[in-house]
């Protein structure tokens, strides 16, 4: 079955019977800033972001999670009718993730890169060179925007590869207090060196100024690396005197003492 096309508006399944829109407003909030919202029947309700940047972190990110607040897994799509993944970059068009897992592109982008992925998730990947137009080149024609769309899609980067929608609550970050320039390069940054994060892995709230709200979000693909780098930043006293705050998500934030200073 193809999956929607990319929009503002999210379609969420799986939401119990005891949230109500105050609710759902104040859960789903901290992931974007929400322009509409509508609670529909059967525990579902569709969510209309600000941008599209932030439906698409939205849906990649808690599809098969549990968001901050709520007990129970929810089931997060895109709400524009379905139809073909298509992305088109300077007049080239490739497709991606389409029918059984199987990621195409149009050999005359990328003619040294083969994916096979069988239906159930499984699959090989192989960098070779394959017609061999890109054979003695140092570099690709290629959108490397289209490359990781494709990875992700069904690629190493895939889930079924990279444990994405599968991730624990251990495994994911939440994080407050931080500055208002903060980006999520910046997340990336400065939490990177605690362990592997995966492909999209980091995301920075931001306001409708454009600015960071203080609050942040970073998965690893080990829960250890998570609990290390609550460990050394939580309680981290910053340049202003305010403290940074981190703990585990479905954790209590942790206590913080007398707070550590700016440099650990």
């Amino acid at each position: 079955m193809e999956s929607p096309a990319p929009s503002q508006r999210v379609y969420m399944t799986g939401l119990p019977a005891t949230v109500d829109r105050a609710k759902l407003l104040s859960i789903f909030g901290a992931y974007g800033t929400i322009e509409e919202s509508a609670l529909l029947q059967n525990g579902a309700a569709i969510i209309k972001f600000a941008t599209l940047a932030e439906a698409t972190w939205f849906v990649n990110n808690l599809n098969g999670n549990m968001p901050e607040g709520l007990t129970t897994p929810v089931s997060v799509h895109f709400a524009k009718p379905r139809g073909t993944t298509s992305t088109s970059l300077g007049g080239r068009t490739g497709s991606v993730g389409i029918g059984s897992n199987r990621m195409s592109m149009n050999p005359g982008i990328n003619s040294g890169l083969a994916l096979s992925m069988s239906k159930n998730g499984g699959g090989t990947w192989s960098p070779g060179l394959h017609g061999g137009r890109s054979a003695g080149r140092d570099q690709s024609s290629s959108s490397i925007q289209l490359v990781k769309t494709g990875f992700q899609s069904s690629g190493p980067l895939s889930p079924s590869q990279a444990g994405k929608g599968q991730r624990s609550e251990a495994q994911q970050l939440c994080i407050s207090g931080l500055p208002t320039d903060t980006t999520d390069k910046d997340l990336y940054d400065l939490f990177g060196p605690f362990g592997a994060i995966p492909m999209k892995g980091v995301k920075a709230m931001l306001g409708p100024d454009g600015r960071c709200t203080g609050v942040g979000f970073v998965d690893y693909l080990d829960a250890a690396c998570a609990a290390n780098a609550v460990n050394v930043l939580n309680g981290t006293i910053l340049p202003d005197g305010t403290q940074l705050h981190l703990h585990q998500k479905g954790a209590a934030p942790a206590s913080m003492g007398m707070g550590k200073g700016f440099g650990l």
